[in-house]
């Protein structure tokens, strides 16, 4: 009995003197603390829990899972589990003086416990390493499935798993934030209303995703968080997602995954998904059909934007092909070299541009600025002559594969220039490379008359006209035959200049047509065109009323000439432009 009183004594006074002595303690347990296991974790040097990193990994350590490692002495461990121990933190969370009354404890012992203690919450990173590395770690997305799943299905499918596990670790506001800006329970709320809904600041919503997804990036890169870890398949679909960066995509690919939203949840929800990895959308709002999407850097959205309006707008106002060469030398003159990384991205991937197999570049037909050039690229893609109809069943083969109404003939208002042009009036349209260098068919066809001394049959004109390229049907050509020549009363296949009337007495010719000198040459239209652009730059702004041009322009044609031929001219010069004022009167100006 002396012995056994005077042992307590000792361990009475080696107990006082441990619990007056100060703990170095660098991290402080939140949860059930015992305020008699801790007397010195008031002060003012304790380090705060949030600083040190794995700290919640610690309070997820089983005793049972200890038994595997060299940490701790398995005879300490089966004192443990003896007293009913089941997480490491419970054995930290006891105080000395209880740790004195547990089962199997004796002097010795519980001097040797205290120490372990000690040294565990002095530097717990050895158990936290083993803990990360070996023990708990959770591979996310666990697909079960033996079905194959698209990259985008595993992402969702690893958003899923990770918020569901923040929900399991104690983190509700911030599981229930994430939870709804995905839309993953009804439709996905912005940041003002999560902000509404919770009590914060829309900033500090911000501040909760934005963790969110600094932590799926750490993943993704292969560090370990939490005891998780980004599984291979999720790498892999992250991955693929990035090659779609800069490429175009159908808005209806989203609804696939997110069947039970409207459409537009379903873009809200993707928008959504994106922004947590710092990706965006950008909508194709060049064209009247707004359904494609373009898959971006959010960083770099405004710079994208800004280089696709600069393209757009060197491009569109010519049909042809251009280089690589020709774009950098605008880029140049523009000082944007230092941007020509996104003008290639855009030339190479954007839905508007079309590319050669040489390596050349050009807009779409629908992203072309006016219905001049339009019809110019219509043209250049048929490679032949086209009437007027033909043109017109074209324009509007276009206009409906690009959304855009049809028009009626009326509305079609093809312009000429040295390039494309119309056979004077054989109502086909061209597109000749060497320039339209083709003398007046009228004249061509005077000339050849001539030079077989005045006299032609009908079928060597026809074969000769039509040798020359010039695309008119065999009615025109007798119109314009007729004018300078006289028809043979015996013969209608022979013509007969009316310059060499008097050498062929012995072919009876039909008396000359009342129709000479009252048809308008090219000659009267290059004059009604001069007279009318110097009356226009009389004016300060190159502009007038057509009525009054008309009157100073209509004694240029020849007499009893049709006058509204002026206005056809008008309509189809490149150089001019006519429109119409809120009062309804038409106007007339120069092109810029």
């Amino acid at each position: 009995n002396d012995y056994f009183r005077t042992l307590n004594k000792k361990e009475d006074t080696m107990t006082k003197q441990h619990n007056s002595s100060q703990y170095n303690l660098n991290f402080n347990f939140e949860e059930n603390e015992d305020e008699r296991a801790y007397p010195s974790n008031r002060s003012s040097n304790t380090s705060s829990v949030d600083a040190i990193p794995g700290y919640e990994s610690l309070r997820k350590i089983l005793i049972k899972d200890l038994y595997n490692t060299d940490l701790i002495n398995p005879t300490f461990l089966n004192i443990l589990v003896k007293n009913q121990k089941i997480y490491l933190t419970d054995f930290l969370k006891t105080s000395d003086t209880s740790i004195s009354q547990w089962l199997g404890v004796g002097g010795i012992r519980l001097n040797q416990l205290i120490q372990l203690k000690k040294e565990i919450m002095s530097d717990p990173h050895p158990y936290i390493h083993y803990f990360q590395e070996k023990i708990t770690e959770r591979s996310i997305p666990e697909i079960k499935t033996r079905f194959q799943h698209s990259f985008l299905g595993v992402l969702l499918l690893f958003m899923r798993q990770y918020i569901t596990i923040l929900k399991e670790n104690g983190q509700e506001i911030k599981y229930q934030i994430i939870t709804s800006y995905l839309g993953f329970q009804g439709s996905p709320r912005s940041l003002r209303e999560l902000g509404t809904i919770h009590g914060k600041s829309p900033e500090r919503i911000r501040q909760y995703i934005a963790e969110t997804t600094t932590e799926w990036k750490k993943l993704i890169n292969g560090e370990i968080i939490e005891n998780i870890k980004a599984s291979e398949t999720v790498k892999e679909a992250f991955k693929e997602l990035e090659t779609y960066k800069y490429q175009s995509f159908p808005a209806y690919w989203i609804n696939a995954y997110f069947k039970r939203a409207n459409g537009q949840d379903s873009l809200v929800r993707f928008e959504h998904f994106l922004s947590m990895w710092d990706l965006d959308l950008l909508k194709d709002d060049t064209l009247d059909n707004k359904e494609l999407l373009i898959l971006i850097e959010k960083s770099k959205k405004g710079i994208y934007r800004d280089c696709l309006a600069w393209l757009i707008a060197q491009l569109r106002v010519s049909p042809f092909w251009f280089t690589k060469e020709e774009i950098t030398q605008k880029l140049q003159e523009a000082n944007r070299l230092d941007e020509m990384d996104f003008i290639e991205i855009i030339l190479s991937s954007h839905p508007c541009m079309e590319r050669s197999l040489d390596n050349r570049f050009r807009l779409k037909w629908g992203y072309l600025g006016s219905m001049r050039i339009e019809l110019r690229r219509i043209l250049l893609n048929a490679r032949k002559p086209l009437s007027r109809k033909e043109l017109l069943v074209a324009y509007n083969d276009y206009r409906k594969a690009y959304g855009k109404k049809q028009i009626e003939d009326k509305q079609l208002i093809p312009s000429s220039d040295k390039y494309f042009f119309c056979q004077q009036k054989s109502g086909y349209w061209l597109y000749d490379p060497e320039g339209n260098k083709k003398e007046d068919v009228r004249d061509f066809i005077s000339s050849y008359i001539l030079s077989r001394k005045g006299l032609i049959y009908w079928d060597k004109l026809l074969n000769k006209v039509s040798e020359a390229g010039y695309l008119y049907t065999e009615d025109t050509i007798k119109a314009y035959v007729s004018i300078f020549c006289r028809r043979s009363l015996d013969n209608p296949d022979i013509w007969v200049h009316r310059e060499y009337a008097a050498q062929y007495p012995d072919i009876r010719l039909r008396k000359e047509s009342r129709r000479l000198n009252k048809k308008a040459s090219p000659a009267h239209y290059d004059q009604i065109l001069r007279r009318t652009i110097a009356l226009l730059k009389k004016e300060p702004a190159c502009q007038g009323r057509m009525l009054d041009l008309f009157k100073q322009c209509k004694d240029l044609l020849p007499p009893n000439a049709n006058k509204n031929i002026i206005y056809k001219i008008w309509r189809t010069n490149d150089s001019l432009e006519n429109f119409t004022d809120e009062q309804g009167k038409k106007w007339l100006r120069l092109r810029e």
